[in-house]
């Protein structure tokens, strides 16, 4: 019993379609038709699918096997390896000129195979993962890929047809690629082998020298060329752009200087001539090269000498951003300039030579800070790579930038022994006389100590001193001076000075101490660059406010033993209380500045 036939409308074609064949291992319907480009008569053609469902449009299958007669019954063995089929074409049997008959022909369709080589050109040394890309040349002249494989040794087997012209190009980073044609012949019989030969790519780097202003050709600079080292991979850090290895020439009679370069590797090229400013290229890198290629970069140069200068916060010693730099021509001319450098802290130009100038360095919130520089006969020699730099160092003019201000004494300092509530010393005395007792505080409190303990307590104390001691010191002088400043715009401010004893000696006496240290401090600000805070204080626009505290707030664990000195007065605890803070600062009353620990 049989079902009723359905067409296959989306098979069909307008023309004849003629005997069918189903390949079932490979899903594959085979037929001929004439309603189909055509090489003439029926030409065989083929599409996937089962039923209903096909996919995409009838493919033409290639020649041999069909021809510009008609090729009809088309069939496959099970393997796929061997086809059959019947046709008129010529060659056949039949020998009358109409081609009226037809023949029964066998087709082997196992394709024959083109074995490509690469090999390095100059040695012939094999050459591995190297990129084969095989194009099919139509007879248009236009190039259809076929396959691109990257091989894993030297050597690849691409499946080719006869009589076809193909073209092989193999490819690999950092060599130069090499391309071969070839035409198959009608009936190959064996491999076809192809060698394809590549040679080591070269990257060079020519930079060339010209004045900057008339961008004439300069001869006669001397170039520095730096080896930055590898490009290293992603999320890897370098230590920064310190070279490995540098090179210097001098080219006398021209402007150029030609580098060979490597692969994956960083480069920079500085130039300059005496009596000239230097350039620089930006970072070079070949990683991003893979083929011969030549880099150049032009770089200026111009009569005279690089100036830059670099902005630091005075207190914190950082950067400091967003800074105007103004030039004055002081003699030889009438030049002026003006730069905000509002994402970085440097300004660099250009000075001629035979001329003095002056810096000045300003921002808002910020004293000012200036230099003057000579570029005249013997103030300054003419040579190669020759840049002066030179630093300016802003103050902040908001006082919370530098509050809390804690001061340090030594045991029992100022004035020993008294019950006295003032002294006449001022803190910079007590100050010089501590710090040079940095050596006797750690050989003593080091006594009998050794080892890893001896070392951590030297440098214990020595941080102290030197951190916390001269870091005090440090900060109340830059105070002093921003405050004269903050004082002559007007602003009312007022001062606490606090005062701190460790619980060595009784409560009665370290009171007293207290405001004998209140009072050095306060001396300091009474003579502090012969007196210019005195009539601040006498109109009452500064105030400053004495507030003794004895031990009374010295935490529990310091050691209060007369007999023991060690812990008592040499020990970092004990150092610590001998103290006094300047905080609580206000600004014409409206705003607490700073507040207390």
């Amino acid at each position: 019993m049989y079902a009723e036939p359905v067409n296959l409308k989306t098979v069909n074609t307008a023309g004849d379609d003629v005997t069918p064949f189903y390949h079932s291992a490979t899903s594959t319907l085979y037929f001929s038709t004439n309603g189909l480009k055509s090489l003439g008569g029926f030409d065989i053609y083929s599409i996937k699918g089962q039923e209903s469902n096909w996919a995409g449009d009838p493919k033409h299958l290639d020649t041999p096997l069909n021809s510009p007669s008609n090729d009809v019954y088309y069939s496959l063995t099970d393997d796929g390896r061997t086809a059959f089929m019947a046709s008129n074409r010529k060659g056949g049997q039949n020998l009358s000129e109409e081609a009226c008959c037809y023949d029964l022909f066998r087709a082997d369709l196992v394709k024959p195979q083109m074995d490509a080589l690469a090999f390095v050109r100059s040695t012939h040394a094999p050459l591995n993962l190297t990129t084969m890309t095989l194009y099919e040349i139509m007879p248009d002249g236009s190039k259809r890929r076929d396959t691109t494989l990257l091989v894993q040794g030297n050597q690849q087997s691409f499946d080719i047809m006869p009589g076809r012209s193909y073209m092989i190009v193999a490819e690999k980073d950092h060599y130069s690629r090499d391309v071969a044609y070839f035409t198959t012949p009608k009936i190959v019989g064996k491999k076809i082998t192809q060698e394809l030969l590549l040679e080591p790519a070269k990257v060079n780097l020519v930079a060339v020298v010209f004045d900057r202003d008339s961008r004439l050709p300069i001869p006669g600079a001397t170039a520095r060329f730096e080896d930055l080292g590898p490009v290293l991979p992603v999320n890897v850090t370098s230590k920064g752009d310190t070279p490995v290895e540098t090179k210097e020439s001098t080219n006398a009679s021209t402007n150029r200087f030609d580098y060979p370069l490597q692969f994956d590797r960083r480069y920079r090229v500085v130039v300059s001539k005496p009596g000239f400013t230097s350039d620089t290229t930006e970072i070079i890198r070949t990683d991003n090269i893979f083929r011969d290629t030549t880099l150049y970069d032009s770089l200026y140069i111009a009569r005279g000498i690089d100036l830059n200068v670099l902005a630091f916060n005075l207190l914190t010693k950082d950067t400091l951003h967003g800074v105007t730099f103004r030039l004055v021509e002081l003699e030889g001319g009438t030049r002026t300039d003006t730069y905000t450098n509002a994402q970085g802290n440097d300004y660099k130009t250009r000075l001629s030579f035979e001329r003095r100038y002056m810096i000045v360095a300003s921002k808002p919130g910020f004293s000012r800070d200036s230099f003057q520089i000579s570029t005249k006969a013997g103030a300054i020699t003419q040579k190669d790579f020759q840049t002066i730099v030179k630093q300016v160092f802003l103050r902040p003019l908001t006082l919370p930038s530098y509050l809390p201000i804690v001061l340090y004494f030594d045991n029992d300092e100022p004035d020993k022994r008294t019950l006295a509530r003032a002294t006449k010393r001022e803190y910079r005395q007590a100050y010089v006389d501590y710090i040079r007792r940095k050596q006797t505080f750690i050989a003593t409190y080091t006594v009998g100590l050794t080892g890893t303990e001896l070392d951590q307590a030297r440098a214990e104390l020595d941080t102290f001193f030197e951190r916390d001691v001269r870091g005090g010191w440090n900060k109340l002088m830059n105070f002093s001076e921003v405050l004269y400043e903050m004082m002559q715009q007007g602003d009312k401010i007022e001062i606490t000075l606090k005062g701190y004893a460790s619980p060595r000696a009784g409560t009665a006496y370290n009171l007293n101490l207290t405001e004998r240290r209140v009072s050095s401090v306060y001396n300091h600000f009474d003579i502090f660059d012969g007196g210019i805070y005195k009539p601040f204080v006498e109109s009452g626009q500064l105030v400053i406010i004495r507030e003794p505290n004895g031990e009374t707030k010295s935490p529990p664990g310091i050691s209060d033993k007369i007999n023991d000195e060690r812990y008592s007065v040499y020990s970092v605890p004990a150092s610590r209380e001998r103290r006094l803070e300047i905080i609580g600062v206000r600004v014409n009353k409206e705003e607490k500045m700073s507040s207390d620990k």
